[in-house]
């Protein structure tokens, strides 16, 4: 017998239906639950997967106690290894009829039951391989290992190596012959990066962790699948977002549960040491499950926080921030307690991000307190300027010290997409190290109060005004930074900056539209005339053409060819542009055909198109 945290890990015969004997205070725990879950010693034979099994089932027993054997069955199957064991009798008498058509080489027997169940064959792990050795029959070794390869190769190195000792013991003719069939699958696993059956069990809890977050990409509205992963004790807010609180703080940890993408698929990883990607049919989902890794891992520890983590924050479906910003208008006096708000869900190393959206999000002291601290800790780090957002820049106007840090993804959203995990776990100690709560606070905030007794007279009426003055500051890259996205009709000034400079860009909407730019004369727009501001803050930022969008070429002679088109000149093709457009359109070539457009898709102006060539052609 083999034990496993004080439990007895028994080798059974798969028709018996009860353990042969018990161990001390667990006789209870067993009897009843072999009768409900008689598979678990059944199928066991001291695997990996059911020794992790037992420890989940162990602490449960700890937490409830044997006289509360129901609220034990009733959560077994939220622990990570239950569906290894957690069968019903359906499954159990198939699992029987599995083996004993393995043991008869019944190949086409075999290929029946596998095929609507494929999982089956690591039932009583190792078995089935084994047997097909034990019958010397190559061809069943070949179809087990086909099948795994198939499920993405789930079979650990070292459970491979084990039927490799199996083999090598045996004295027979076949050996030869198994051993090149092995020897092979093993190689070909290695060189696709899928030797470790990763999803059932990890050495690493923390790699195991982050893989278990990433089986499945996860688009905003099915942020509910990884409810099963959070801490017991969390809450939901009226959002539906989930958090929990340790200890007393004055810390905010956030994360997102969604992903950059529009629908659930099954990720398939591929490994090679702390290096994790996937094999290119879909996103990894690094942004933000190495975030919440981190978060839960911090929680682990014991880091007094209230850590939030929020639905929908890409803006892929979400329109970006969803829960997070509903939060904050649904219950703002909750947040005005935080003095920090911390994410870690900036991409690749080094990063503690000083500006979002637009906006500084932390004084500069906090960004070189916390990057001195990291840094200290071992991960090299500092203040970068440079960033778009995430959940915490929701907060900027009710929390003064918001920022986010590296967690070690690259090309988030792409399905190049990897992540060098060995840098997370680094992260992630540094921050159960760092002292969060004596970090300075400098940046000074406004806390936002909704104006629900005075409201300005645009309010409702020049509602869609504001949102076509929005779509054509958006153009220039100018981001709406007022206090919250909610706030813009209870103001009569909407403000906007550029990603990575201070512009303070202002615009009053009232009886007519005043721009204000530092540096600029202030100017007036009617309400009626958002092509005319387009064409201003055009001439003053300029639009971005592709050349390569419109097959742009220039030959040494002079000429030039535009989407097919050659003309003597360029002055030759400005003047055939001239003709065949009017102030609103810009069609390349012919009326009725393509016409230049920016990057959001808006058609360019021609007066815009013009001043692009003369400023980068002409």
């Amino acid at each position: 017998m083999k034990h496993v945290n004080n439990w007895e890990i028994f080798n059974e015969d798969v028709d018996n239906k009860s353990p042969k004997s018990h161990v001390g205070f667990l006789e209870e725990v067993i009897n009843t639950l072999s009768k409900i879950h008689s598979n678990i010693i059944q199928f066991g034979s001291a695997s990996k997967d059911q020794q992790l099994f037992i420890e989940d089932l162990n602490k449960l027993v700890s937490k409830y106690g044997t006289k509360n054997l129901g609220k034990v069955n009733e959560s077994l199957s939220d622990t990570e290894h239950h569906k290894y064991y957690d069968w019903d009798k359906k499954n159990q008498d198939l699992a029987i009829e599995f083996r004993r058509s393995v043991k008869d080489n019944n190949i086409t027997k075999t290929r029946q039951i596998v095929k609507d169940n494929p999982d089956i064959i690591y039932c009583r792990r190792n078995h089935a391989f084994k047997q097909a050795v034990e019958n010397e029959s190559s061809d069943m070794l070949k179809y087990l290992l086909s099948v795994d390869k198939e499920l993405g190769g789930n079979l650990t190195e070292k459970e491979i190596d084990e039927i490799i000792s199996f083999i090598s013991v045996r004295k027979d003719n076949s050996r030869t012959e198994l051993s090149n069939i092995i020897d092979n699958y093993k190689k070909l696993m290695i060189n696709e990066g899928k030797s470790s059956r990763v999803k059932a069990r990890s050495t690493d809890p923390f790699k195991q962790t982050f893989l278990n977050l990433t089986e499945y990409t996860i688009p905003y509205g099915n942020e509910t699948d990884l409810e099963k992963y959070l801490p017991s004790g969390y809450k939901k807010d009226s959002i539906g977002n989930y958090y929990i609180e340790v200890g007393k703080s004055e810390t905010l940890f956030t994360t997102h549960l969604d992903t950059y993408c529009e629908k659930k698929e099954k990720v398939k990883h591929v490994i090679s040491g702390d290096i994790i990607k996937t094999d290119g049919t879909t996103i990894l989902g690094g942004d933000n499950k190495l975030g919440m890794t981190i978060l839960l891992y911090m929680i682990e520890k014991g880091v007094p926080g209230t850590y939030f983590f929020f639905l929908g924050e890409e803006p892929i479906l979400s329109g970006g921030l969803w829960g997070s910003q509903n939060t904050l208008k649904s219950n703002p006096d909750f947040f005005k307690k935080f003095k920090r708000a911390v994410a870690f869900d900036r991409k690749e190393k080094g990063s503690v991000v000083r500006r979002q959206k637009g906006r500084y999000c932390c004084s500069e002291e906090f960004a070189e307190a916390l990057s001195n601290e990291l840094t200290n800790l071992g991960v090299d780090s500092a203040p970068d300027p440079n960033a778009y957002y995430t959940d915490t820049a929701t907060f900027l106007d009710i929390i003064p010290e918001c920022t986010n840090i590296s967690a070690g993804g690259w090309k988030e959203h792409f399905k190049e997409e990897w992540v060098d995990l060995g840098y997370t776990k680094q992260v992630a100690e540094a921050a159960c190290k760092v002292d969060w709560e004596n970090l300075p606070t400098e940046r000074k905030v406004n806390y936002f109060q909704p104006k629900y007794k005075v409201e300005p007279r645009h309010r409702f009426v020049n509602r869609e005004v504001i949102k076509g003055v929005k779509e054509v500051l958006n153009r220039y890259d100018l981001l709406h930074t007022n206090n919250l996205e909610f706030d813009t009709y209870n103001t009569d000034t909407l403000v906007f900056n550029t990603w990575f400079e201070e512009k303070n860009i202002k615009v009053t909407i009232l009886d007519d539209i005043l721009l204000q730019i530092e540096g600029y004369d202030d100017v007036k727009f009617g309400l009626n005339e958002l092509k005319k501001l387009n064409l201003y803050l055009g001439n003053i930022f300029g639009v971005d053409i592709n050349p390569n969008d419109y097959k742009m070429l220039s030959y040494k002679d002079g000429r030039v060819s535009i989407l097919g088109s050659v003309f003597n000149d360029i002055d030759e093709y400005l003047e055939h542009f001239d003709k065949i457009n009017s102030d609103d359109t810009s069609f390349v070539i012919k009326k009725g055909g393509d016409q230049y457009k920016e990057y959001y898709g808006s058609v360019v102006p021609k007066e815009l198109v013009l001043k692009w060539f003369h400023d980068n052609i002409a």
